[in-house]
């Protein structure tokens, strides 16, 4: 017998968002573009769960939709903090980071879900802070573009080695988090644990701050890193 292949995939959140808006226009709705997103982001990646979910959010908000009425009407308040929880993280300051995430407690937050949600903004934190707007490929951060230039801001607070050094947290805290007896204080001090994490600074970068400093004692030599033109004059003046 004769058969088929179909390789289905999710929808991007962009491309969900084009679908509802061009659904919406028709029927004379107004939406904000950070309302479809969080319709969007909800139905994850199914275009049929979008129109359902978008179907609820019309039968209370017929006449203009903005975020916040989504995020009351699905549920889903407070998602809004990560960007800001994320900043917090990266100014060294636990103490209103651990106030975001309580806040996210309140609106009932899923832990499970929250350190699912954190990993992925983290992800696309470090797509923003490595790879330049125009070499970004379509579909390379799956968020509206309103998002994306709030991501830029935010990533622009951290190295690269600092973002990376956050996410490998999350992905350890992963796991304690979904065998906890209780989540959400795994969760508390997964968040303080990011929260007092020191800065990573970029060894090379450090060694030819040094280097460029005029008249310094070189320090010793670093495995693996080349000799800087500081640290090779005073060696030979140590030489006989």
């Amino acid at each position: 017998s004769r058969c088929q292949r179909f390789n289905f995939r999710t929808i991007s959140v962009t491309d969900i968002i084009k679908g509802m808006a061009q659904i919406l226009d028709q029927e004379g709705i107004e939406a904000t573009e950070e309302a479809l997103a969080l319709v969007a982001r909800e139905a994850q990646g199914s275009f049929r769960d979008a129109l359902s979910l978008l179907d609820q959010v019309i039968a209370f908000r017929a006449e203009q939709i903005v975020a916040a009425d989504v995020a009351e009407i699905l549920g889903i308040a407070g998602r809004d903090c990560f960007g800001r929880l994320v900043a917090e993280i990266l100014d060294r300051n636990p103490a209103k980071a651990l106030n975001l995430l309580h806040e996210l407690f309140r609106h009932g937050y899923d832990p499970d879900q929250f350190v699912l949600d954190m990993i992925q903004y983290l992800r696309n934190l470090i797509v923003v802070r490595t790879v330049p707007t125009d070499q970004r490929s379509e579909g390379m951060i799956d968020a509206p573009p309103s998002e994306i230039e709030e991501m830029d801001q935010v990533a622009g607070r951290a190295t690269p080695e600092e973002l990376q050094n956050l996410f490998g947290m999350l992905l350890k805290a992963e796991n304690e988090i979904k065998r906890s007896g209780n989540p959400w204080v795994a969760a508390e001090m997964t968040v303080l644990r990011m929260g007092y994490a020191p800065r990573i600074v970029d060894l090379a970068e450090l060694v030819r701050r040094i280097d460029c400093l005029p008249g310094s004692e070189a320090p010793r030599p670093v495995a693996g890193l080349p000799e800087g033109p500081a640290r090779k004059s005073a060696r030979q003046r140590r030489e006989p």
